[in-house]
């Protein structure tokens, strides 16, 4: 009864985090001058993927890479089908911005990068060096594509965003962390494997601050900070976190596992590209995303 009493706690806690994020990264966003792409992209990016991050690293040091592997493809698989689909069935997602010419192109890099290290189902040192550089360059690029000063109406900066934000990226780390854990302890009798248990349940418990951010950044309007967050925690999770967990030891799964989960991963990815193309997303198209992403946790399952 305790873990379902924990699990509803943390849940609100996300939820109350991902709003302090949003609100305070869109006052940042104004004081700098800067599109909400771009903070979504980066800043917004890095505070909801931070549970990944951290839920891999000690997957790493606990010896269990499989749950790594699995929680990344899982969050990526999640973010696009999931997150997406949840939130322009119930908003309406639709941008000014050119997002299959300006920004997806690397998040289509990242998938195929991925699809690459992962054909001998190990991700080395080595790579994950790549991996990190990769991600270097994506930052870089984005602050030269979206770098929009004297377009927005700048602010003054309020200190008690700063505040809010460090609360609300708090938030995002123990709630997501104890939600977890509360999780397996419901699920540990289930007997499936790491990689499973990564794609499914912590892959969508780490993708809940996605999830709430975008939800609250679409009620009020912040479409681009939709983009820029699902777009960076992808680029995130693929580059960074199988990159950092590469420096601990060598990120593998088993092939039947990654044979099915990283093509379902770079398929949706180019759906995604398809799909706003026309620089919207309506709910026809969510409810198919929301489909696909039933369909291939069954398949998974």
């Amino acid at each position: 009864m305790l873990e379902y009493i924990i699990f509803a706690i943390s849940l609100a806690v996300l939820i109350y985090s991902a709003k302090l994020i949003t609100d305070s990264a869109s006052h940042f966003a104004r004081v700098l001058g800067a599109s909400e792409f771009f903070i979504g992209a980066t800043v917004v990016a890095f505070g909801t993927s931070l549970p990944e991050l951290s839920s891999s690293i000690e997957a790493m040091h606990s010896g269990l890479s499989e749950i790594v592997v699995g929680n990344v493809i899982g969050s990526n698989v999640a973010n696009i089908a999931l997150i997406l689909g949840i939130a322009s069935i119930f908003f309406i997602i639709k941008t000014e911005r050119n997002i299959l010419k300006k920004d997806l192109p690397f998040l289509i890099l990242s998938a195929i990068v991925i699809l690459i290290v992962l054909l001998d189902f190990k991700v080395i040192f080595i790579e994950g060096i790549a991996l990190l550089a990769l991600y270097l360059g994506f930052l870089a690029n984005s602050f030269m594509t979206h770098k929009e000063h004297g377009k927005h109406l700048k602010a003054r900066l309020r200190y008690s965003m700063i505040a809010y934000f460090i609360l609300g990226i708090l938030g995002v780390i123990y709630g997501a962390r104890y939600l977890i854990i509360s999780s397996v302890d419901i699920m540990s009798n289930l007997g499936i494997s790491e990689a499973i248990m990564g794609f499914v349940l912590i892959a969508i418990g780490t993708s809940l601050p996605e999830l709430a951010t975008s939800v609250v950044a679409a009620k009020q309007g912040k479409v681009d900070m939709i983009f820029g967050n699902i777009i960076g925690s992808n680029v995130f999770n693929s580059l960074i976190v199988l990159g950092a967990s590469a420096f601990i030891g060598n990120v593998s799964a088993a092939g039947p596992f990654i044979t099915v989960a990283v093509p379902a991963m770079v398929l949706l990815t180019f759906l995604l590209a398809f799909i706003v193309h026309d620089k919207k997303i309506t709910k026809t198209e969510g409810a198919t995303l929301l489909l696909i992403y039933i369909i291939i946790i069954a398949v998974i399952l």
